[in-house]
């Protein structure tokens, strides 16, 4: 029992970290555009030195405690989602009717799919990216529009 809560303890730290640093990008006031490719940069310079095993490890050693933290990141991960529609809508730069909670468990469920298959990185990139296209500009107004693709063509590296 001990081990459990010293994983579970452990985990929560990072995740706390992480929850801080988006919180910190969401606190800059950007676009609700451009705070998703900043919320997406911050989780792609974190996966480069990630190391799978130790969650691969914690869902074959402990699937109660993975389980949990799961369900916890869902929440966190659908609540953000959400928060941004809202500001996207007051920015105009999302249609007023975007249906929020389908649009957030479709985003939700394609970028995590991506992510499980560690592909090449290029390959994983590119597919991260497009999803994230695809993902704003269904909900975009034609300032939404503008906007993604002026944040697409400041990526460091689009592809």
């Amino acid at each position: 029992m001990k081990t459990g809560l010293m994983i579970t303890e452990s985990i929560s730290a990072v995740h706390n970290a992480v929850q801080d640093r988006i919180e910190n990008i969401v606190s800059e006031n950007f676009n609700a555009i451009e705070e998703y490719f900043e919320i997406r940069k911050m989780f792609k310079e974190m996966y480069k030195m990630e190391n799978s095993l130790p969650f691969d490890q914690l869902r074959k050693n402990f699937p109660d405690i993975y389980c949990a933290i799961l369900t916890h990141e869902v929440h966190k991960c659908k609540n953000l989602f959400k928060k941004n529609i809202e500001k996207g809508i007051q920015q105009d730069l999302y249609v007023k009717d975007v249906l929020d909670k389908q649009y957030i468990t479709f985003y939700y469920t394609l970028i995590f799919t991506i992510n499980k298959n560690k592909n090449i990185d290029a390959q994983l990139n590119k597919l991260e990216i497009e999803a994230l296209e695809y993902h704003i500009r269904a909900m975009s107004t034609p300032k939404g529009i503008i906007e993604l693709e002026r944040q697409i063509n400041k990526m460091d590296t689009p592809f």
